[in-house]
């Protein structure tokens, strides 16, 4: 990157270093095209994070007889400061995005939300998806695995709605109404339990969690549309304190009706599914994957059968 002494220049770039001293703090970022810039830093810029990306506003200064360097004269949180639009395309650029395009997973998510039939649920769901749209599409499943990426909360629930259908056909005391509408807002405060898409737990995140927080959403929506007394809301309110099933998994508490339990089963097989798809892949044929956290540190085999060819 060429430039010019007291120009400004404003850049998006992901932080990736820092090297600081006694007396200087620089930090390395890597812009959209992969290149990596040194930009020297200044005691306002302190709150600044290895992993999230930024824009930056800097000027060329003299560094040494010959040479120029970027200060940074203010950093701000791209959220805040590019288009809807421009923001989901820097998080693709910077970080892993999920399988299937963002559009078409929200098409494929209200395809399901418009088969609610039932009016509290239809009420419920409607409302707190309204809200939560923007970051519902945007943010992580997990953190470290289980659909950690871009778009991963959205995929995730996709995947379990797809996967409900098999079994609200084969078991008739499944309400399909209830099925949808626990899945879709199962992990929907997910949105709050990281700072942003990409970056860590936020405090709320850390202290309260998506369950309890997922759980008080839905009760104070139904207190905002007159539907507190239905029953539906408190079997809402179930699913969502129980989908880890267990206790030792952060569960609140064990499912008790068919469509929790279905709830805990569908999101601990593709949280594992997910993460085993993306070894297999990884490994030769007739070796072992390396061991996988997300399912008891297994290592798993791939075998040398082809698929059949249709």
């Amino acid at each position: 990157m060429e430039l010019e002494l007291n120009k400004k220049y404003e850049l998006v770039a992901k932080v990736v270093y820092f090297n600081t001293g006694d007396s200087f703090k620089n930090c390395t970022v890597e812009t959209e095209d992969g290149t990596q810039l040194n930009i020297k830093l200044n005691a306002i810029n302190e709150k600044i994070v290895i992993g999230n990306v930024y824009l930056f506003k800097t000027t060329a200064i003299q560094k040494k007889e010959n040479e120029l360097a970027l200060f940074c004269n203010l950093v701000l949180p791209l959220e805040n400061n590019v288009s809807v639009d421009e923001y989901i395309r820097y998080l693709n650029v910077f970080f892993n995005s999920a399988p299937m395009k963002i559009t078409a997973i929200k098409e494929e998510i209200e395809k399901y939300l418009n088969k609610i039939t039932n009016p509290v649920l239809k009420k419920i769901c409607r409302s707190i998806y309204k809200t939560e749209i923007a970051n519902f599409y945007l943010f992580p499943a997990g953190k470290t695995f289980h659909h950690a990426y871009i778009g991963g909360l959205s995929y995730h629930t996709l995947s379990m709605l797809k996967a409900s259908d098999a079994y609200i056909k084969i078991y008739p005391i499944l309400n399909k109404d209830l099925v949808y509408a626990g899945i879709i807002l199962h992990d929907i405060c997910k949105t709050k339990e990281y700072s942003r898409p990409g970056g860590d737990f936020s405090v709320v995140g850390h202290l309260i969690g998506h369950l309890t927080m997922g759980t008080n959403l839905i009760h104070l929506t139904a207190f905002r549309l007159g539907l507190l007394e239905k029953e539906e809301v408190l079997l809402l309110e179930h699913i969502v304190v129980s989908h880890h099933g267990i206790t030792s998994f952060g569960s609140l508490k064990k499912p008790q009706i068919p469509e929790a339990l279905l709830i805990w089963y569908l999101d601990t097989i593709d949280t594992k599914f997910s993460e085993l798809n993306i070894e297999i892949a990884k490994t030769n044929e007739g070796e072992f994957t390396d061991s996988i956290p997300a399912i008891d540190k297994t290592r798993f085999y791939k075998s040398k059968i082809t698929k059949e060819e249709k």
